[in-house]
């Protein structure tokens, strides 16, 4: 194995150990998705997310619910949306999602465009 060969996978297995599994992501509509964090469990990544939408809106958390939206994506294999009830039985989305990633990021995925056409 060549040193970059070594490089690679180093940065992969750190990667892998230094990002947790578990992250809460806003998706407000048709528009990039902007990451919450990442959490080592599923509780504490949807704590995280409620605390974000709670410091950013004036939301009754009593009136906030998960709901889970299965998964089984070509990344994510677990997702729930965050949802509020509403006095008329409307619910309505907030926008937030907590989802597992199927596969432990790699150095490829932060690798940029000009660096993946390099030989």
């Amino acid at each position: 194995m060549n040193a970059a060969d070594q490089s690679t996978q180093l940065a992969d297995t750190v990667l892998a150990r230094a990002i947790p599994e578990w992250e809460a992501v806003y998706e407000p509509g048709n528009v990039s998705d902007y990451l919450i964090g990442y959490a080592n469990t599923e509780a504490a990544a949807k704590g995280a997310a409620i605390a974000w939408v709670l410091s950013q809106s004036d939301k009754d958390p009593s009136r906030l619910e998960w709901v889970e939206q299965g998964g089984n994506t070509r990344d994510h294999d677990h997702w729930d949306d965050l949802i509020e009830r509403h006095d008329d039985g409307i619910d309505t989305s907030v926008g937030v999602t907590v989802r597992r990633r199927l596969h432990p990021f790699t150095a490829s995925d932060f690798a940029s465009a000009a660096e993946e056409s390099t030989p």
